[in-house]
């Protein structure tokens, strides 16, 4: 044993010692009582028994448990307190139920104290729920061992030894409760029996422990009489005290083996004290538990009695229900000769009209034929009289009958093709009879359903005699839906009826109150409108007062500006008019119909993207339409398609990187749709890390050929837009290799399929990656190359490229010229994520105008002099959700214009060699990429929550558009892996200005971007502070461009001074950087929204800033949305703006107020004007509860009856799955209803 764990004497023999000693008693039976001695500073390890030498013993920390770890945990006492850490385990520590620390971290030490309940490990379960390993659990009792010394007397030494165990606690409550044990006999059995197997151990240890004392003190014994003499002799002298007396050594010795007897007898004394309690407690427990027996039996004959009672007043039920049903049998009966009668007329009228189809086809069918057969005749015999007339003249006319013979044959060839014409619309109008045929058995379908209804319902007369009256024609000569409802909601306002002639008095089915229209195509020119029936049917019943549309007139009325201007600030008047001219013709087109579009499967819905991007090109093409009108179209249709990514992608790289030659070549015919190409970057095994890409494309000079080849499985591309099934060209990003260097990846333009049949090309394997979160209507997909060969235009030269023959590598005049395709697209990511976000708070802003609940009791609302339940968006909560995505969606709307004024000023700089906004305008762009996407995503969520369970329905339009609009936060870079370009571009910006300042050669006049700008201010006062005292200060623009410039900055330099003064690690600062990050881009976001509504943003040339033409209302309700805008984003996360100085607790105190102010007197007014001036058509929205008229509900059931599943009463399978359950014998009529 380690030194520290005891302490050795004379020949190495135990000396006393006064450790603590660390009792822990089980709770769970998983381990007999421990006593764990703890010297000073010693560490006792707990853990799992791995073998022999760590074998469980009550006297050390290792338990037989698999729910602890080999070490698992110390404790040690240190300054008389006893301490305990855990060490790395998998399953933890737990201390009064609380875990001391993570999973496989090293806790802090935590000090136990008496009692205290100690628990290692976790329960584990099998896949079934039942106990495998149980954890082990314990309480704590602390005592101090003490070994006794001469002069002490046996009772203090057995008062020292003995810890304060519960044992004797546990007699005093035997003894005090042993009149009343009242339900607590069995715990007091067993806290007995724990107790006393405690004492018993600890009897057994104190008695080894006294016999190897026993031991040592005859050995000193006999040693002090053979010394005795000497040591006597030299400390006589010593020995004399003050009073002239001695100390004799021979003294009596102390008696310890009277000792230990007298403590086994005491031990003995109390375990027989301990036996007798449990006997009396046993026999209170047995005396309690007869008199429980009797109370049960008393129980059970009471029960015995009413249950007597209840068998007759059943037998008596089933004696009235015996005579009741043979009522309603002979009613039954009744009904189905009724009923019969019923279905004879209606099969005679069905038969009626397919006789009436038929004639009129073969009618149609004759005249036609006859028709055909006259005109060819008489063709026939004009053509002989012209043929004769022409053999028997010679005359010069001849070449002119010759020319009228051929005319004849013509329209000889015409009457042909019209005689075809007619027997293809015969062939129509037979397939039209199928179509109503097929409709007639509809009917069939229904009358026997409606048959089956009335038999289930026999039993209830009252509901049964209108539906038979109704069938009969006794009430007013139209079927009914089922429960006798005189109205029916009509799914469309188109119906459909089929019946008989006006004068027969017999019944006329009406299924106009019962069908829906949806767009079915008939053939490749022409889609008709259909009426399908759906079994789902409801009444045709107003939502209660008030309705939606009266509530969204009231709100449309508090509007404080004109909604059409503030929607031609934010787009333009031509593209408002296109948007208008764009929808007339969409919404004609039966591809781009989205009525279903909620109750598709992946592959359904595949195809219809499909369709929809081919009729969409062949829109574009007819149309001439502009890159903008297609972009626009693309947009109001709403769904990501196969070619979304030739579209996005392809067409942008070709154009930026390609050279003329390869314009020529790849560009212009996939433009045409000649080519229809995919962006292939993205691999298995790297993303966001464009530099680790392992497909590599080596150049062979020999052939001036690349091989591009897929060397790992890791380098198979993968998540590539379109590239499933769609494209037959790829741009793919390989590592350029030539003469054994490794140039890094490079763009290669690739044809994957055959041109003639689409088969993939040999070398080339690719196919769909299968489904996915959302984005499910574009084939993302998978491709690997072997040794796949390719001529050396492929590789798209505009900035590098290879010379033939030698393989010399020409590089780029600028390592980053091909950011600007990156940049464009992340440009346009922002746009992006303002249409997302704005399209999702349009839909929960209305939906929380018509929803109401519950009643505002400080301010109830009134309809007439009755109280109505109040409207969601009156509440504060509701409020503050959902008004700051309004303002974040107007910021967007400013920052993404401002994002593409930059890049194209950039890409016209570039041109001339002017580079100097590039890296800016690239940091920018990743930065707002991150924070834009982020935000939209999270505030498209936040919507569909604030609507409640009815967000949460496909029919809201919100859970797709989340699905669809979440690929953002990740592609074109991962969301926070981009903060890191943002942050490098800051760090280096701060680094020069603060080498410049402190060079002397600096002065504002250099100052030539906003990083500059606030990084320079605050450099000249780190310490400012903000001079807020009341709520309406933040409404100072000024202020709020100082503290978020301020918090920025700030974080700027501490994150620089933490990497080049303290050496932090890279990959230590991440977190810090994407702060730093998102800071720079609120500041920009901010700045972008206070300088656009003041007209000071730049504008591109040859445009006029509209907000300088703005009514004063429109004005200011902006200016209230970048007030909130920059309000709540401090109030929100204000950590930063305190840490940073410029703002203090009182600060966001104020804060709080005026943004609660804010949005309760100015934003709410004008709630739904805001959202309106986005200018979404309910086309777009395609959302139930987010429609412009607020017909909510009325919406909202008119989609459920589209429900496929709806389309029968009784689902398919039921048969099969659920009648073996509910009705196993096929029970009929009265029988089934009598077992309910």
């Amino acid at each position: 044993m380690n030194g520290t764990m005891g302490s050795s004497g004379i020949n190495g023999r135990h000396q006393p010692s006064n450790s603590p000693i660390l009792v822990l008693e089980p709770v769970n039976d998983t381990f007999a009582l421990k006593s764990l001695e703890l010297p000073e500073h010693a560490k006792v390890k707990i853990g799992r028994q791995t073998g022999v030498a760590t074998a469980p013993h009550p006297s050390n920390g290792y338990f037989d448990s698999k729910v602890l770890s080999r070490v698992h945990a110390e404790v040690w006492s240190e300054g008389g307190k006893v301490y305990i850490r855990d060490l790395k385990s998998s399953n933890g520590t737990f201390l009064n139920g609380r875990r001391l620390c993570p999973e496989n971290t090293e806790s802090e030490p935590f000090e136990l104290n008496q009692n205290d309940s100690l628990e290692f490990g976790i329960d584990i379960m099998d896949e079934n729920g039942a106990l495998l390993h149980e954890k082990v659990s314990c309480k704590i009792y602390i005592s101090r061992m003490s070994y006794p010394t001469p002069g002490s007397s046996p009772q203090d030494s057995h008062a020292k030894i003995k810890p304060p165990s519960p044992v004797a606690s546990g007699v005093n409550s035997i003894k005090s409760n042993s009149v009343s044990i009242q339900g607590s006999q069995s715990e007091n059995i067993d806290l007995i029996i724990t107790r006393l197997q405690s004492e018993l151990t600890r009897s057994q240890e104190t008695y080894a422990d006294l016999g190897f004392l026993k031991h040592s003190l005859g050995e000193l014994e006999k040693v002090m009489i053979v010394k005795g003499g000497e040591i006597g002799n030299k400390n006589n002298n010593n020995l004399a005290n003050t009073n002239g007396q001695a100390t004799s050594l021979t003294d009596p010795p102390i008696n310890y083996m009277e000792l230990q007897n007298q403590r086994e007898k005491e031990h003995a004394a109390e375990i027989s004290r301990l036996l007798k309690n449990f006997e009396d407690a046993k026999v209170q427990w047995e005396i309690q538990r007869t008199r429980e027996l009797r109370s049960l039996q008393e129980e059970n004959e009471t029960l015995r009695r009413n249950q007597e009672k209840a068998n007759e007043a059943l037998n008596q039920a089933a004696s009235k229900m015996d005579f009741t049903t043979t009522r309603i049998n002979a009613m039954i009966q009744e009904h189905k000769q009724e009923l019969e009668t019923v279905r004879r007329e209606h099969e005679a009228a069905i038969a009626n009209l397919e006789s009436k189809h038929k004639d009129d086809i073969n009618r149609l069918v004759i005249e036609a034929d006859a028709e055909q057969e006259g005109l060819a005749d008489k063709h026939k015999r004009e053509l002989a009289e012209a043929v004769a007339l022409a053999r028997s003249s010679k005359s010069e006319d001849s070449l002119t009958l010759e020319a009228e013979l051929e005319s004849l044959k013509e329209e000889t060839q015409i009457l042909r093709e019209a005689r075809d014409a007619q027997i293809r619309r015969a062939e129509a109008l037979v397939e039209e009879n199928r179509e109503l045929l097929q409709q007639l058995d509809d009917i069939k379908t229904e009358l026997r359903s409606v048959q089956q209804m009335m038999k289930s319902n026999t039993g209830d007369l009252t509901s049964l005699t209108p539906t038979l009256h109704a069938a009969t024609g006794e009430s007013e000569g139209s079927l009914r839906p089922r429960g006798g409802s005189k109205s029916a909601v009509s799914g469309t306002s188109a119906g459909i009826e089929h019946g008989l002639s006006e004068g027969d008095s017999r019944p006329t089915f009406s299924w106009s109150q019962f069908v829906f229209p949806i767009a079915r195509k008939n053939d490749a020119r022409l889609a008709q409108k259909v009426l399908l029936m759906s079994a789902l049917r409801f009444p045709n019943l107003p939502p209660s007062e008030p309705q939606g549309s009266d509530l969204l007139k009231q709100e449309r009325a508090k509007t404080t500006f004109r909604v059409q201007e503030l929607s031609t600030f934010l787009y333009g008047e031509e593209v408002l008019e296109r948007q208008e001219r764009l929808m007339s013709l969409i919404e004609k087109i039966p591809a781009f119909d989205k009525s279903d579009r909620y109750f598709l499967g992946r592959t359904e819905r595949f195809a219809h993207a499909l369709r929809k991007d081919h009729e969409l090109v062949k829109l574009g093409k007819k149309h001439g339409f502009t890159n903008d009108e297609y972009t626009h179209a693309n947009a109001l249709i709403d769904e990501p398609g196969p070619l979304g990514l030739h579209r996005g992608m392809f067409l942008p790289t070709l154009a930026s990187q390609g050279t003329e030659e390869q314009i020529e070549k790849f560009l212009k015919p996939a433009e045409r749709y000649e080519i229809i190409g995919c962006y292939a970057q993205t691999e298995l095994g790297h993303g966001s890390n464009v530099q680790g890409i392992e497909t590599t494309a080596t150049y062979i000079p020999e052939t001036d050929e690349f091989e591009i080849h897929t060397p790992y499985l890791t380098a198979t591309k993968w998540w590539i837009g379109g590239l499933g099934k769609a494209a037959n060209h790829a741009v793919v990003m390989a590592r350029l290799i030539t003469a054994g260097k490794d140039h890094g990846p490079h763009p290669f333009c690739v044809p994957i399929r055959s041109m003639e049949d689409h088969t993939l090309l040999p070398g080339v394997m690719a196919g769909d990656i299968g489904p996915k979160f959302g984005y499910n209507t574009t084939d993302n997909g998978c491709m690997w190359f072997d040794h796949y060969r390719v001529p050396r235009i492929s590789l798209l030269a505009k900035f590098s490229s290879i010379k033939p023959g030698s393989g010399e590598y020409i590089k780029p005049p600028n390592a980053k010229l091909s950011y600007g395709t990156m940049v464009l697209i992340r440009a346009s990511l922002v746009g992006a994520a303002r249409q997302g976000l704005a399209k999702a708070v349009t839909i929960a802003t209305r939906y929380s105008v018509v929803r109401r609940q519950f009643v505002d009791h400080d301010a109830p609302k009134k309809l007439g002099s009755h109280i109505v339940e109040t409207s969601v968006i009156d509440y504060s909560m509701q409020q503050y959700r959902l008004f700051p995505l309004i303002a974040a969606s107007y910021a967007f709307f400013l920052t993404s214009k401002e994002m593409m004024r930059l890049y194209y000023l950039n890409m016209k700089n570039m041109a001339t060699g002017d580079f100097s906004l590039l890296a800016d305008v690239h940091a920018s762009s990743s930065g707002l990429k991150s924070l834009t996407t982020t935000m939209a995503a999270a505030g498209i969520e936040e919507c569909r929550r604030a609507c409640g369970g009815h967000g949460f329905s496909s029919f809201s339009g919100l859970p797709l558009m989340l699905q669809d609009y979440a690929p953002n936060v990740t592609w074109e870079g991962d969301n926070y892996i981009l903060t890191q370009q943002t942050g490098r571009h800051l760090f280096k910006t701060y680094r020069e200005l603060v080498a410049k300042r402190n060079s002397g050669r600096w002065n504002s006049s250099h100052v030539n971007n906003r990083t500059l700008a606030y990084l320079n201010t605050y450099l000249d006062n780190p310490t400012l502070k903000c001079p807020a005292t009341t709520p309406s200060h933040f409404h100072n623009p000024e202020l709020q461009l100082a503290a978020f410039g301020h918090r920025a900055a700030f974080l700027i330099a501490q994150a620089v001074h933490a990497i080049d003064v303290e050496k932090r690690t890279w990959n230590s600062m991440l977190v810090d950087i994407y702060n730093v990050s998102v800071a720079h881009c609120q500041f920009i976001l901010v700045q972008n929204f206070i300088l656009g509504i003041r007209g000071e943003l730049p504008q591109p040339d040859g445009h006029i800033d509209i907000a300088r033409t703005l009514s004063q209302g429109s004005k200011e309700v902006l200016a209230d949305l970048s007030d909130l805008f920059a309000m709540h984003t401090i109030h929100k996360e204000p950590g930063e703006f305190l840490a940073c100085g410029y703002l203090d607790a009182k600060h966001v105190s104020l804060l709080g107020k005026a943004v609660m102010e804010l949005m309760e007197t100015r934003i709410r007014p004008n709630a739904v004007g805001l959202v309106d001036a986005f200018a979404f058509p309910d086309y777009l929205l395609n959302s139930a509860i987010g429609a412009y008229d607020g017909r909510v509900y009325e919406r909202y059931v008119e989609m459920a009856t589209r429900e496929p599943l709806n389309r029968t009463e009784v689902v398919e399978g039921y048969e099969e799955y659920i009648k073996p359950f509910t009705n196993p014998n096929n029970v009929k009529g009265h029988l089934m209803k009598s077992r309910l």
